[in-house]
């Protein structure tokens, strides 16, 4: 595994680490972001992410953010072979939500890989998943 810290202190991260088979591996990951007291935003411009039936890659560069007020992700969409997964919008503890989650033919396997591996999930999902309103009532 390499890893490789830019400009300032945490200016930016990128990590490459060899994908080791049968086990979920982290292959690269390359994001630039800020900080500032109660706010950590960026920009993620490279993320590969190998799971032993399948690999997953950012199809194109995808900002965040987060403080006291929320959690933001401008136009984050991860790609497989087979799925897709776009997540776009904002979630506030307290305040508006919109948040906009697509999956399509997202392998169940794949999820057991990453959350449950004994689970034996198998098949494919496919969703559009949308949170509005407020925190209070959502």
């Amino acid at each position: 595994m390499q890893s490789q810290f830019r400009g300032g202190p945490w200016d930016g991260v990128s990590i490459d680490a060899p994908f080791l088979p049968d086990q979920v591996c982290l292959q690269t990951l390359d994001a630039e972001f800020s900080y500032e007291p109660g706010r950590v935003a960026g920009r993620l411009t490279d993320l590969a992410i190998r799971l032993p039936e399948e690999a997953w890659r950012l199809a194109q560069p995808a900002g965040f953010a987060w403080s006291p007020q929320g959690i933001s992700v401008e136009g984050l969409s991860m790609r497989s072979a087979r799925g897709e997964i776009l997540l776009d919008g904002t979630l506030s503890p307290a305040g508006e939500q919109n948040l906009a989650l697509r999956v399509k033919q997202l392998n169940l396997a794949m999820l057991s890989a990453l959350i449950r591996p004994k689970a034996g999930l198998k098949g494919t999902v496919s969703a559009d998943v949308k949170i509005a309103g407020t925190a209070a009532a959502p």
